[in-house]
């Protein structure tokens, strides 16, 4: 009998690629307002997996 392997990672991550700076917009205002957006820009998901990691714990120490 074969497994069957169901994706539901891919299609979330492709979105984001595709609407990156609208993504940040929308989610992480203040991070969106202080990047260059001219200059081109790689979206890997460990650098926003860590991003988001920070901005947990720093919102979590200013709640405090």
């Amino acid at each position: 009998m074969t497994e069957q392997f169901t994706d539901y990672d891919s299609p979330w991550k492709e979105v984001i690629e595709l609407y990156f700076p609208r993504f940040l917009e929308f989610f992480f205002t203040q991070a969106y307002a202080e990047i260059d957006w001219t200059r081109p820009y790689d979206c890997t998901f460990a650098d926003f997996d860590l991003a988001r990691r920070n901005y947990v714990l720093q919102s979590l120490s200013s709640s405090s």
